[in-house]
């Protein structure tokens, strides 16, 4: 009887051992950094998806995102320096879609940025955006660790969803331009001036400009005219010459 009763505690102890150790191998996670977060509507804004194996060697992560088409629309899911390959679907509203995974033969431990998600935001409010966690599904978010069966070692009661916070819109106010009055003044009238022209002295080696006095043309006729000057000034030789004709005829 003894040696019954010795055995079933022996085989209890060894049990509930067993079931810690399995519970303490299950402690994977997944968060969104941060936490909370506020952002002004219209705006578009980023979430990092942060993974923690706890102690484990992990090869791959599956995340399930969810989150509120009304108030979020989805932008974009960019690859972190978690994973060297990943795969992403959005095509449906409300839900987003990541997987992680390593190259074949290696494994990866410790925590990480597995991805960064975007979202702009539709309307004032508070949202939050979570991961879709169920142990029990299949398409549900898991952390796989590195064995033979790949076992989930995700506690979705660890997972931490981010909470959004969307303000009004930012309205950027530009002042109207002040107005000024356009005063005419009237062109002053110009009285034409003769003015000298200037010459520059080009072989100079200083460039000295020289300024020479434009000729004004005179507005009147002279008062005696060439035919005048030419009588006056021929009258004498004329003399001369009837006075030498005649001296030769009398010779």
């Amino acid at each position: 009887m003894k040696k019954i009763i010795w055995t079933t505690l022996i085989f209890t102890a060894f049990f509930l051992c067993s079931a810690v150790n399995s519970s303490s191998v299950y402690a994977g996670s997944l968060e969104f950094d941060p936490t909370t977060k506020s952002v002004n509507n219209q705006e578009i804004f980023e979430l990092n998806i942060n993974v923690n194996p706890g102690s484990e060697e992990i090869t791959s992560v599956d995340a399930y995102i969810e989150y509120d088409s009304t108030y979020l629309e989805f932008q974009s899911i960019e690859n972190g320096d978690y994973f060297p390959k990943f795969f992403q679907d959005s095509s449906t509203a409300g839900k987003a879609y990541y997987g992680g995974i390593v190259n074949l033969g290696e494994f990866k431990t410790g925590e990480g940025t597995i991805a960064t998600i975007s979202f702009k935001t539709l309307q004032e409010g508070t949202t939050t955006v979570s991961f879709y966690c169920d142990t029990s599904k299949n398409d549900s978010s898991k952390i796989n660790k590195n064995d033979f069966d790949v076992t989930n070692i995700i506690v979705c009661a660890n997972n931490l969803s981010s909470e959004i916070t969307i303000g009004a819109s930012e309205v950027t106010s530009t002042p109207a331009p002040t107005s000024k009055t356009i005063t005419s003044t009237p062109a002053p009238t110009s009285t034409l001036t003769p003015t000298p022209t200037t010459e520059i002295d080009e072989g100079g080696t200083g460039g000295t400009e020289e300024i020479v006095p434009t000729e004004v043309v005179p507005t009147a006729l002279p008062q005696s005219g060439i035919l005048d000057n030419v009588i006056k000034y021929s009258a004498p030789g004329l003399a001369l010459f009837l006075i030498g004709l005649a001296l030769k005829f009398l010779l």
